[in-house]
């Protein structure tokens, strides 16, 4: 077989590619409108995630399809067939060619078991183009496959993502008063230079007080969710479920009488910018409070574009330090968690158009965070001495006040800023279809912009700036040492 078939999955209705294969199953999306999977989430929904493929976006990230319907695998044409984790902001790109861009293009071997060829299929280049391995098809390597790491939990049943949130509200609850000399409150609960929450909090096991940053992935995945639903910190009712007992946990709200909040987090407080003495967040904006909770809501509880950027952040926090956020990524696990409103009109798919109203920039997120005591390496022609007139083989660090958005080593996002659709046809012709050809239309015309980040792939650039600040964070920390 020399042909990859790029199945429709219902979870997401976004035309997601995935090989043809009994151990994929085509599962459908969340019981209610909370978050994760739905309570049962079919067995093998963790093996989902290495064949999902990097695919042709309008500016809101929602799949632009071709003429027959079918989702376009992106390939960013280079040296390698992946691309390098350096990129530049902008890539020649050029889409994988499928079954029905031509008459002709998949042989008779290539087809399906029904006997016929799927325009979804990868075109099959044979006999134009040799095989390096039989029945193997070259194009299969220039696959994107999407990389999730860590965020493959969004996956989870509903109260998985629910412990996570209610974990990151204790932690918020332990928060302590912290005031200026003269007596008057500071912020107890703020943003350290990635953007992600941290509090003052004393620490049991030492007695004093100190700064504290939510960095499990699970919890910053259900602050992330609960934020781009709501756009504020909401009780939970956290359900724990052992075998085949229930156990209800007693409920856990944030404690906004304790809470003092940063500038940047002041759109998370539930009554924000209202008076909290006329407005009762848990009657009113409890999500599990009963039917049509939600429809009471005040409006002023909706995600903001400050929301969305802060929630950039804690999904920074909820996946892997290292590797390179995408806009596939993001859009796959805003749709596992029911963020995506995939019923709408494609204007309301994707909760971004309408409040990035601001381009987002990335000094203008990041670079007035303050600075923070990391570990500096000195010059390489600096002498370490370890003791009176022994010399170090190790290298010399100091501690310094480092401000982190300096420092960081950043990347772009892959986004396509050309076009060349005769890279993949290597038949008695060089000249494949064109663009307006394989999609009965130009790409501007369907929104896909080749000059500026879109919506969602600007938020996918917070949370990848915010990523690359995290990393740098944890490999220059200055350890913990005990006392002798």
């Amino acid at each position: 077989m020399k042909t990859r078939k790029l199945l429709l999955v219902s979870v997401v209705a976004l035309s997601l590619v995935l090989p043809c294969s009994p151990a994929f199953a085509q599962t459908t999306g969340p019981d209610r409108g909370g978050p994760g999977g739905g309570q049962d989430p079919p067995t093998d929904a963790f093996e989902l995630y290495g064949d999902l493929y990097v695919v042709l976006r309008d500016t809101n990230g929602e799949v632009i399809r071709d003429k027959n319907g079918c989702a376009r695998p992106v390939y960013a044409i280079g040296a390698d067939p992946a691309p390098p984790q350096d990129l530049p902001s902008g890539l020649k790109c050029a889409l994988v060619p499928l079954c029905g861009d031509e008459d002709g293009a998949c042989i008779v071997e290539a087809k399906s078991s029904t006997g016929e060829v799927e325009p979804c299929d990868v075109w099959d280049p044979y006999p134009y183009m040799e095989y390096p391995e039989p029945d193997v098809n070259p194009l299969f390597d220039f696959l994107q496959e999407v990389d999730f790491g860590r965020l493959s939990v969004a996956r989870s049943p509903v109260d998985v993502i629910d412990h996570g949130y209610l974990e990151a509200v204790n932690r918020l609850n332990r928060a302590q008063p912290l005031a200026d000399e003269f007596g008057e409150p500071l912020p107890n609960i703020a943003t350290d230079p990635a953007g992600r929450i941290h509090y003052y909090a004393l620490d049991a096991e030492t007695g004093e007080t100190g700064w504290f940053t939510i960095d499990a992935p699970l919890e910053n995945l259900g602050l992330y969710d609960r934020i781009m639903k709501f756009g504020t910190l909401l009780r939970v009712e956290y359900v724990r479920v052992e075998q085949t007992q229930m156990f209800v946990v007693e409920e856990t709200a944030p404690d906004w009488d304790r809470y003092v909040l940063a500038d940047e987090l002041q759109s998370l407080h539930p009554c924000w910018p209202g008076s909290p003495d006329s407005c009762d967040p848990y009657d009113t904006c409890d999500p599990y409070s009963g039917e049509g909770a939600l429809d009471n809501c005040d409006s002023l509880l909706n995600p903001t574009g400050e929301d969305i950027l802060i929630g950039a952040s804690t999904f920074a926090a909820a996946g892997d330090k290292t590797g390179l956020f995408t806009t596939d990524a993001l859009i796959h696990v805003n749709t596992y968690l029911g963020i995506n409103d995939l019923e709408s009109d494609p204007e309301e798919y994707f909760p971004y158009a309408s409040l990035l109203v601001v381009p987002y920039d990335r000094y203008t997120q990041f670079g007035s965070k303050a600075p923070v005591p990391l570990l500096q390496p000195y010059p390489e022609d600096w002498t370490c001495v370890a003791g009176p007139g022994i010399l170090s083989d190790y290298p010399c660090f100091y501690v310094a006040e480092v401000v982190a958005y300096q420092t960081a080593n950043f990347h772009d996002i892959p986004h396509c800023t050309d076009w060349d659709t005769d890279f993949f046809y290597p038949g008695d012709s060089d000249d494949g279809p064109a663009i307006d050809v394989i999609f009965e239309s130009s790409l501007e015309a369907m929104g896909y912009d080749a000059e500026h980040l879109g919506q969602a792939q600007q938020v996918a650039q917070a949370a990848e700036d915010a990523r690359a600040i995290i990393w740098y964070i944890h490999n220059w920390a200055v350890p913990a040492l005990s006392n002798p």
